[in-house]
C-alpha cells in the first residue's frame, strides 16, 4: 500500500483582511465602541474620514459600468448582425434551389 500524501493547507494567506477592514481583530473590545476625546467612535470616525474616498469609488464605479454598458452593447450589435447576414445568406442560398448550379459549379468547375 502506498504511503498517504499529505494534505495541502489551504491558501489562507490569500484571504487576509485588509488593516482598514480588520481593526476589530487588532482592537480591544472595550476600545470598539469606546468614544474619543472629541465624543466619537472609531466606526464613526473611520466612516467621516473616508467620506470623500468613497464618493470618488462610486463615481468611479458610475463611470466604469456605463463605459462598459457601451463597449457590450457594441459587441452584441456586431454579433447580432453577423449572425443576421449569415442566417440570410443561408436562407438565400436555400431558396435558390439548384445550389450545385449557382455555387458549386461556378467556384469548381471540374465538378
Amino acid at each position: 500500500m502506498p504511503p498517504p500524501t499529505p494534505r495541502r493547507k489551504p491558501a489562507t494567506h490569500l484571504h487576509r483582511t485588509p488593516p482598514a477592514l480588520g481593526g476589530k481583530k487588532i482592537m480591544q473590545p472595550l476600545y470598539i465602541e469606546h468614544p474619543n476625546n472629541d465624543g466619537i467612535i472609531p466606526r464613526d470616525l473611520f466612516t467621516k474620514k473616508r467620506a470623500e474616498l468613497l464618493k470618488k469609488g462610486e463615481s468611479w464605479m458610475k463611470r466604469t459600468t456605463t463605459s462598459s454598458m457601451v463597449v457590450s452593447t457594441l459587441i452584441a450589435t456586431g454579433l447580432v448582425t453577423l449572425f443576421v447576414s449569415i442566417i440570410s445568406m443561408m436562407f438565400s442560398i436555400i431558396a435558390w434551389g439548384d445550389f450545385h448550379q449557382h455555387w458549386v459549379a461556378h467556384e469548381f468547375p471540374f465538378l
